[in-house]
């Protein structure tokens, strides 16, 4: 996976802090994006050019950081021994409650 963000942005830092507490940074790896610069690449990876943005394996691009951070709690091999961590995300509004109670997953658009 790819993480675009960039050292300034609070959510890019939430979603890195939540990898490495969850075990998956080794998995990600985290690319610069210019939201200014109009040729940065994040804009044909994310349309509206925000960050972060999370690019999965297969393609598919996240860009909120509360979509991401659901999606990287799923992963994780640890979230079932770290129910807290995600329970607390999820308690803080950084998870939306929408998306941890009915077991919905994450799918790209067609």
């Amino acid at each position: 996976m790819i993480l675009r963000s960039s050292p300034a942005s609070p959510f890019g830092r939430k979603v890195r802090m939540a990898a490495i507490i969850l075990g998956l940074d080794a998995g990600i790896t985290v690319k610069p994006a210019d939201t200014a610069d109009p040729g940065d690449s994040v804009r044909q990876q994310n349309p509206l050019g925000k960050i972060p943005a999370l690019v999965l394996d297969d393609g598919m691009v996240l860009f909120d950081s509360r979509v991401i951070l659901d999606c990287v709690c799923r992963s994780s091999p640890t979230a079932s021994g770290m129910p807290r961590f995600c329970g607390s995300m999820r308690r803080a509004g950084a998870i939306p409650p929408s998306m941890s109670r009915n077991g919905s997953t994450i799918r790209p658009a067609r």
